[in-house]
């Protein structure tokens, strides 16, 4: 499945809604406690590994309540 964003900034990918979210930790947990799933694609914008990989790691501790 492939997803097309037509968003320019930052800020218009985060206003858009679409399937490419921005959310801060809290944001995140909330977003999940609402029961809405939480998609995770770090590397769609070309984030570097190293960077992409402590977004896995804080979905993880905010998942467990951390």
């Amino acid at each position: 499945m492939a997803s097309i964003t037509r968003a320019g900034t930052v800020d218009a990918l985060r206003e858009s809604g679409g399937p490419y979210r921005i959310f801060t930790p809290a944001e995140a947990a909330e977003h999940v406690a609402d029961g809405a799933p939480l998609p995770l694609l770090p590397l769609c914008g070309g984030v570097p590994p190293d960077v992409a990989w402590r977004y896995f790691e804080r979905a993880v501790l905010t998942a467990q309540g951390a």
